[in-house]
């Protein structure tokens, strides 16, 4: 950031210095040449003067955009997040200093809480800072619309439920063109605001047919959209007015805008205030390709008994995957030291869980050569360098980005597994 403002702050002084000396030759003249030819030469050095001049406005509007953003994003961060931060903070250090029954009862849902709010801020932040999103060319395929609605109901049901809510899915078994992690990632943010201001009642997640189009809709019963002008709410930075004390970065939307954009799929909105909103993504249909499978049960609903080795360097990571499998019915061997890995280990798992960054600048595609691991495999990250998911996908394995939420990875790894 502070490079890109250097070089635009003296490209401003370039543009200023040639500006003056444009200036200065038609106010000095050029004597002993014909009226005709002062006249051309005038013309030529004005219009020359007119574009540097609106190059230099704009390098200055562009370096104060720059500056405001960079205001709001630091102050985004310094409030918004470190709020629900200080929350979860206080509550943990009260059940560490109280560990009673009750007190576990009465506070862990709001430590849960916290903790959802800070992935949700988080998340938001992260995409609003990527910086290569204008560039980014989305990887549009033939997608089974059920996989992408129904993983994200599962995922999103506790949620709601935390709530009180009522999460509704109406499956459709139609296919789209998209890009599904681009689409999971606008759908995803669609129904987490949902939930949000939504203080009773019920979301719907369903898919209505139009022509050679499928509009995707998330509608809730919540408190509604107010806004001074059309289309305010898909500004960076805006919230919405709301009387329920949510907490917001106001940039959730705005993600959603750029991504639809991005994918050419039309974004829309209707709502109603005290009564709820209906918001609708409108994607174009495709036949699906020539040998699919039919869409896979609900995950969840039967054990998923297999043996399962998790490899990430973060101790941590490795405890919660580990709890979180065997509560599945799984067996589970954890490592976050790979030279602990031997090949006997990894001839034991039926699906491997490897994050891709692991210690001493290995990577986990280097770990699957070096074992020659056939077994199916998983990736969990938290980059999301298109490097590292284009790497990835080129060798033809499904990734996860961290934090890792519980349903869409059992969805996954049923897939894996068939």
């Amino acid at each position: 950031m502070a490079h890109n403002e250097t070089q635009q702050q003296q490209e401003i002084a370039r543009l200023k210095k040639i500006n003056q000396a444009l200036i200065t030759r038609i106010e000095a003249g050029a004597s002993g040449q014909a009226a005709y030819d002062q006249f051309a030469h005038s013309v030529f050095l004005a219009d020359t003067v007119r574009d540097r001049t609106a190059a230099l406005n704009q390098a200055m509007q562009q370096l104060q955009q720059a500056n405001t953003s960079r205001a709001q994003l630091m102050a985004a961060i310094s409030h918004d997040v470190m709020q629900p931060v200080c929350a979860a903070q206080l509550l943990v250090s009260n059940l560490i200093e109280q560990p009673s029954q009750t007190a576990v009862e009465q506070q862990l849902p709001a430590v849960a809480h916290a903790i959802s709010d800070i992935d949700y801020l988080l998340q938001s932040l992260l995409d609003y800072a990527r910086q290569d999103i204008d560039q980014a060319k989305p990887n549009l395929q033939p997608t089974n619309l059920h996989e992408v609605l129904g993983t994200l109901a599962t995922e999103s049901a506790p949620l709601a439920s935390r709530k009180g809510l009522q999460l509704r899915y109406a499956m459709s078994s139609c296919w789209v063109m998209t890009d599904v992690n681009l689409l999971v990632r606008v759908l995803r943010n669609l129904i987490t605001n949902a939930i949000r201001y939504t203080p009773s009642g019920t979301i719907l997640l369903g898919v209505r047919r139009r022509h050679n189009e499928l509009v995707v809709q998330v509608i809730d019963t919540g408190i509604g959209i107010e806004e001074d002008r059309p289309g305010q709410i898909y500004e960076a930075f805006h919230k919405l007015q709301n009387h329920n004390n949510v907490e917001g970065l106001g940039l959730g939307l705005a993600n959603v805008k750029k991504l639809c954009h991005l994918l050419d799929h039309d974004i829309g909105y209707e709502s109603q205030l005290a009564r709820g909103t209906c918001f609708s993504v409108t994607i174009d249909r495709c036949a699906p390709p020539a040998a699919v499978k039919n869409p896979s049960a609900v995950a969840g609903i039967v054990p998923f008994t297999h043996k399962v080795m998790v490899i990430d360097n973060a101790v941590q990571v490795c405890q919660a995957l580990g709890l979180l499998l065997e509560s599945w019915g799984s067996q589970v061997v954890s490592y976050s030291q790979v030279e602990d890995i031997t090949p006997d280990s990894v001839k034991w798992a039926d699906i491997l869980i490897v994050d891709y960054h692991l210690d001493h600048g290995l990577t986990g595609l280097q770990l699957v050569e070096t074992f020659n691991i056939s077994c199916p495999l998983l990736f969990i990250t938290a980059s999301n360098e298109p490097a590292v998911l284009d790497a990835i996908q080129a060798a033809d394995h499904p990734v996860l980005n961290k934090p890792i939420r519980p349903g869409h990875l059992r969805r996954v790894l049923e897939n894996l597994v068939g």
